[in-house]
């Protein structure tokens, strides 16, 4: 009768690590619907240039960026931000990333951002006039979405007047 007693404990304690995987299992594959299996990547040959910005500091601060595409594709996104030098986090001046039009290879773009320096909620009024760069990040869309491509960062210094 000792014998039984051992018995139905082994059991139990396998009917415990059956359950026990099956729950870790069924968790596994529930889970793995919600994580995205790629993320969209960005080709080595884009690249973009910053061929000129002009700042100006006043009753209305603004940033004029004239952008080259210097890669073999296509460029349908600009994200620009800019901040003190040597800082990894910067502001974002453009709230929406679209440029008028998808940048073609050997095509430039002239963009323009301005400010009221009352409105406390606009991006560019904390620009000073030295010691402050401007960097721009192209991104394309693929089909799986919108590919950052931050290999491709450009940065250039600022001159305000």
């Amino acid at each position: 009768m000792k014998n039984k007693k051992a018995v139905s404990e082994i059991v139990a304690y396998t009917l415990l690590i059956i359950i026990a995987v099956a729950l870790a299992v069924l968790a596994y594959s529930f889970l793995k619907v919600y994580v995205p299996k790629e993320r969209p990547t960005c080709s080595e040959d884009i690249a973009i240039s910053i061929k000129n910005v002009t700042c100006s500091i006043g009753n209305v601060n603004e940033i004029n960026l004239s952008l080259e595409n210097k890669g073999l594709f296509n460029i349908s996104h600009v994200f620009i931000r800019y901040g003190p030098q040597g800082h990894e986090v910067k502001t974002p001046i453009n709230k929406i990333s679209e440029l008028p039009y998808p940048l073609s290879p050997g095509k430039e773009v002239i963009l323009h951002y301005g400010s009221d320096p009352s409105d406390s909620s606009n991006n560019l009024n904390g620009l000073a006039a030295n010691g402050y760069e401007v960097e721009v990040e192209p991104a394309v869309d693929t089909e799986k979405g919108l590919a950052l491509c931050a290999q491709a960062i450009t940065k250039e210094t600022l001159f305000c007047n």
